[in-house]
């Protein structure tokens, strides 16, 4: 998995939904076959370049508030990134 693959995997992403993002185990690891041994330093990598276009980002098992409801990121969610509509 190439850095310019991971730039147009987020950039996909954002154009699906630029408010919400999820990265899921089962797309990282058994769709795009990412060794689970890499996992936590691509997971920093999208992390930080999701920070860095002004998204707040949550990992595995933190919580989060999204249109008013909190939730836990559950063990098969690796990421959610939200940015507000007013941002």
């Amino acid at each position: 998995m190439t850095l310019e693959f991971l730039n147009e995997l987020i950039e996909n992403k954002i154009n699906q939904n630029k408010y919400y993002i999820q990265f899921t185990f089962y797309e990282l690891i058994a769709k795009y076959d990412l060794h689970s041994c890499d996992s936590d330093g691509i997971t920093q990598f999208i992390k930080q370049k999701l920070i860095n276009y002004g998204y707040t980002v949550y990992t595995t098992g933190e919580n989060y508030t999204f249109n008013s409801i909190t939730y836990t990121i559950p063990i098969n969610i690796l990421l959610i990134a939200i940015k507000s509509p007013t941002a």
